[in-house]
C-alpha cells in the first residue's frame, strides 16, 4: 500500500509541473482608444484640449513613463518643440 501511495505522490507531483497546452495569446486590439482616427494630430502642435484630457497621456522628452499596456488609453508622444510625433493606444 505503502508503494501505491509513493507512487501516487510522484504522479500527482509531476501532473502539477505539467505545462498546459500551448495556446497563442490573444493580440491586444492595438486600436483601441481610437488612435487610428487621431493620426491627424501628428506634425501639428500639441493642441490645448488634448493636454487638458485626463483620459490622454502625452509623452515629452525625456520625461518618465510606466510599462503597463493599457489598449484603451490614448498616448500622444511630443518632440522638444511641443509637436506630435506620434499618436498610439497603450
Amino acid at each position: 500500500m505503502q508503494h501505491v501511495t509513493a507512487a501516487l505522490a510522484v504522479l500527482l507531483a509531476v501532473t502539477a509541473c505539467t505545462p498546459v497546452a500551448n495556446r497563442p495569446a490573444a493580440k491586444p486590439d492595438r486600436n483601441a482608444c481610437g488612435a487610428d482616427t487621431r493620426q491627424d494630430l501628428v506634425g501639428a502642435p500639441l493642441p490645448a484640449t488634448v493636454i487638458a484630457n485626463p483620459e490622454i497621456r502625452v509623452l515629452r522628452p525625456d520625461s518618465a513613463m510606466t510599462m503597463d499596456f493599457r489598449g484603451e488609453r490614448l498616448n500622444v508622444q511630443v518632440d522638444a518643440a511641443g509637436d506630435v510625433v506620434r499618436v498610439f493606444c497603450g
